[in-house]
This record gives structure tokens, C-alpha cells and sequence, in this order.
């Protein structure tokens, strides 16, 4: 099976048992508060890259920032805008707790709960999936990836994931099913990272097994056709060196 069979399945398997009733808390609490904040840190092993002083009451204060900088970035903004909102995120983490290094990666997690739309998380697994070789450091890796995403038109095959589903009769959240076939696609690109991608396929057999099983395989297929027009994308997207 494909990287796009496998990433539509565990995208149904996660956004059911933890991102669709996060975002929806989030929602109705107006922002992050410290309780999201450590869910999310918890769920997406956030928990090395934020800061340990004072312990899980450090995470009102890390929502306060990521809830500072989303005001007046609506879910409509474009990427660049919410680049620029997640990097002054991660820049007042890192300022707040006296870090040694940017914390890109748990800032854009933490920002997309509060504004998504139109973009997705950064992580090392997707990077990899669309950028081959890193740059200088992480603020620059994190400016290509969103620039390629934009080369590559991120929005527009979310949405067509999202109307795909829909014909299907299954709610999909484009963005987050895009960003797992990122991720499986960058953790096959690395032998050191290939664990990653070999346990989300075990946990999404045992998800299969259920009696929705048959039902799910056959919206992954058809979206897995739909994610091979993405990859060509990808690989005709250059960005300027």
C-alpha cells in the first residue's frame, strides 16, 4: 500500500481519538488554555522541546503566547502570516524560558490548534518529505517548507481532500491528512527514521480490524490516488536556490 493508503487511514484513526475534539475544545474555550496546551504537548511529544521550569505549570503561560500572537491572525490568513505569527511564537518561548534553541516545530503544533487553514505543522518527518537537504538552521528550514508548501499548493489539495471525503461520506480534515502523508513520506526518505513510519502502519492494521474496516479502505484508496497528483506537485515545485 502507499504512503497516501496508509497516511488517509491513520489521518481518520487520529483526527477521531484526539485533533477533532481538540481543535473543538480550543474552539470553545476562545484560545489555548494550559490544559490544551500540555494535551497537545503530551499527544505530539512536545514535551523535550518546551520548557521543564516549573513543571505543567509553565503550560498557561506558554498558551498566554501562542494565544498573544494568533490575535488577529484569522483562520483565513495566508501562510506567510501565519509563518511569522509561529515564528514570534517559538521566539518568545525560547525568550520566556531562557531556551538554547528555537522550538519550531512545538510552536507551529501549538498555532495550528488555535488558527488553522490553508497550512500545517512543522515536524523534521514532513520536512523531510518535501525538502531534501536542510538549510543553516531550524528558523531557516522552517521558511523553506512553508515555502514549498506554497509552491506546491498546499490549500488546494486540502481542499480537494476535504471534497473528496465528503463525496465519500466521511468528514476529512485536509491539512492534517496531507501532513501525515508528509510525514510518512520523509520517514521512509531516512533509514533512521523509518521506525516512525513502520509503527503508524501497525497501529492503522489494528485500526483496520475494526468492523468500519472495510469502509475506510476504500476511502483510502480513492484518496490515495488523489495524494499521487500532490507528490507530482512536489516533485515539480523547486525553490530558488
Amino acid at each position: 500500500m502507499t504512503h497516501g493508503y496508509w497516511a488517509t487511514i491513520e489521518h481518520m484513526r487520529t483526527w477521531d481519538s484526539f485533533d477533532g475534539p481538540m481543535r473543538e475544545k480550543v474552539i470553545q474555550d476562545g484560545g489555548l488554555t494550559g490544559f490544551t496546551a500540555a494535551a497537545i504537548a503530551i499527544e505530539y511529544g512536545l514535551m523535550n522541546s518546551l520548557p521543564w521550569r516549573g513543571g505543567f505549570g509553565r503550560f498557561p503561560r506558554v498558551a498566554k503566547i501562542v494565544n498573544r500572537n494568533a490575535a488577529g491572525i484569522p483562520t483565513s490568513a495566508n501562510m506567510e502570516d501565519k509563518l511569522a505569527a509561529v515564528t514570534q511564537v517559538a521566539e518568545d518561548i525560547m525568550r520566556e524560558f531562557e531556551l538554547g534553541k528555537l522550538p519550531t516545530s512545538a510552536a507551529s503544533k501549538l498555532f495550528w490548534f488555535v488558527s488553522p487553514g490553508d497550512w500545517t505543522m512543522f515536524d523534521k518527518h514532513a520536512f523531510n518529505g518535501l525538502i531534501k537537504r536542510k538549510k543553516k538552521n531550524r528558523a531557516e528550514d522552517m521558511d523553506a517548507f512553508y515555502a514549498k508548501l506554497s509552491l506546491c499548493r498546499f490549500g488546494h489539495y486540502a481542499d480537494l481532500v476535504m471534497r473528496e471525503g465528503a463525496a465519500c461520506g466521511q468528514a476529512l480534515n485536509g491539512e492534517r491528512l496531507l501532513d501525515k502523508y508528509l510525514m510518512l513520506s520523509g520517514s521512509a526518505s531516512k533509514a533512521s527514521e523509518a521506525e516512525f513510519g513502520n509503527r503508524v502502519r501497525r497501529e492503522c492494521e489494528i485500526h483496520l480490524q475494526t468492523a468500519d474496516g472495510p469502509r475506510l479502505k476504500e476511502i483510502a484508496e480513492r484518496i490515495s490516488r488523489l495524494l499521487q497528483e500532490f507528490s507530482a506537485e512536489i516533485d515539480r515545485a523547486a525553490l530558488p536556490r
